[in-house]
C-alpha cells in the first residue's frame, strides 16, 4: 500500500529541531566534558559517556543527510540501486539502538547506586533494558523502503518516489512490535522514576533538607538528576507513544499513517535520542562537579556528607582562630568555651 508524503514534510522540521537541541547542548557542555572526562584519569564511565556523545553526534549527521539530501530516482526505487537507500536508511536506527542501550546502562547504574546497590534492581531492570534494545533492532531490521509521490492523494496507486522527495525513507512493518517496544520503554522509564521517588521519599527528604542548609549542592543534584530528569525522559517517551497512537485517527496528511511519525528510527525517535544523551551527560557532569560519581550509593553518599557536616560544625572559624592566636592561652580558652 502506498504512503502519502505531503509537500510540507513534518519530519524535516522534527529532525531539524531535534538536531539543533542536541548540538546546542553538545556545544554548551563541551567545557564540562573536557574538565570531567578528558582531563581526569581514564574510567569506564568516562569512556561510555564519550561513546554516547560522539556516536550520537555522528548519528545526527547521517540523519540530517538522509532526511534533507535529494537523490536520483534509481537510488530511491525499491529495486536495484534502491538497496543502497534501504541499507543507509537503517544506519541511524541501528546507531540509535546502540545509544538506547548505553542510556539504559547509565540509568541502571544510577538507580542501582541510589537503591544502595541492591541486586534485585539489576534482576529487574537489566532484562527490560535488553528487551528494549532487541525490539528496536528487530523493528529497524524489518523496516521497508517507503513508496509514494509528493502531493499524491492518500488513495493513489503505487509509484516510485519523486526525485525531490527526501532520501532514504523507511517505515516499520511490525506495528505490534512498535506498540510492545513503546510499552516496554515507558515501563522501564516509569520504574526508574517510581523507584527513585520511593527511595527519596522514604529516607531522603528530611536528611536532604539538613544537608541543603549546610550549603552543599549534592542534595539538589540528587533531587534533580534522580527525579526531574527521569521524569522528563518518561514524559517524552509517553508523548511520542501517544502521538503514535493518535496518528492513525487523523484523516489525510502525514499523520494518516501512524508509522509515518516514527519512520526510520524505531521507538528511539530523534527527540527521545537527544533528550536521553542530554540527561545522561548532564547527570554525570553535575555529579562530578559536586565531587561524587554516578556509581556512588545512597548510604555511601549519606555517610560522606554526615562526616562533612560534622567537620563543618566543629571547625573553628578562621577569624576566631586568628584572634586566639594573638591572645593568651587563657583568653583563647575562655573565648572558645
Amino acid at each position: 500500500m502506498p504512503h502519502y508524503i505531503p509537500t510540507y514534510n513534518i519530519s524535516e522540521y522534527y529532525v531539524l529541531a531535534s538536531s539543533v537541541i542536541f548540538y546546542y547542548d553538545f556545544t554548551l557542555t563541551m567545557a564540562q566534558e573536557i574538565k570531567y572526562l578528558w582531563s581526569s584519569k581514564p574510567r569506564l564511565v568516562n569512556v561510555l559517556v564519550l561513546l554516547l556523545r560522539y556516536i550520537s553526534a555522528l548519528d545526527y549527521i547521517i540523519v540530517i543527510w538522509s532526511t534533507f539530501a535529494r537523490m536520483d530516482k534509481s537510488l530511491l526505487s525499491t529495486t536495484g540501486e534502491g538497496q543502497l537507500c534501504r541499507e543507509v536508511g537503517k544506519v541511524p536506527g541501528y546507531i540509535g539502538a546502540v545509544c538506547q542501550g548505553l542510556t539504559s546502562v547509565f540509568l541502571i547504574i544510577r538507580l542501582f547506586a541510589i537503591m544502595d546497590k541492591r541486586r534485585w534492581i539489576l534482576y529487574l531492570m537489566v532484562p527490560f533494558g535488553v528487551l528494549n534494545v532487541l525490539l528496536s533492532v528487530v523493528i529497524i531490521k524489518t523496516s521497508v523502503a517507503l513508496e509514494g509521490s509528493i502531493g499524491a492523494p492518500a488513495d493513489a496507486g503505487p509509484s516510485t518516489l519523486d526525485k525531490e522527495t527526501p532520501a532514504c525513507y523507511l517505515i516499520p512493518t511490525k506495528g505490534h512490535l512498535m506498540v510492545a517496544s513503546y510499552a516496554s520503554i515507558i515501563l522501564f522509564d516509569s520504574l526508574v522514576f517510581a523507584l527513585t521517588i520511593g527511595k527519596v521519599g522514604l529516607g531522603g527528604f528530611r536528611f536532604m533538607r539538613q544537608i541543603h542548609r549546610s550549603h552543599t549542592s549534592i542534595a539538589s543534584i540528587l533531587l534533580r538528576d534522580g527525579i526531574l530528569l527521569y521524569a522528563v525522559l518518561a514524559f517524552v517517551n509517553s508523548s511520542c507513544f501517544i502521538l503514535y497512537l493518535l496518528a492513525g485517527s487523523v484523516d489525510g496528511g502525514y499523520l494518516a499513517n501512524p508509522t509515518g511519525f516514527v519512520f526510520n528510527y524505531g521507538t528511539n525517535t530523534e527527540l527521545v535520542h537527544a533528550i536521553s544523551v542530554i540527561i545522561v551527560s548532564r547527570m554525570v557532569f553535575n555529579l562530578r562537579e559536586a565531587g561524587t560519581d554516578i556509581h556512588e550509593g545512597t548510604m555511601e553518599w549519606h555517610s560522606r556528607l554526615e562526616r562533612e557536616v560534622t567537620a563543618m560544625r566543629f571547625r573553628v572559624p578562621s577569624t576566631q582562630a586568628t584572634r586566639c592566636g594573638s591572645s593568651s592561652s587563657l583568653g583563647c580558652s575562655v573565648a572558645g568555651g
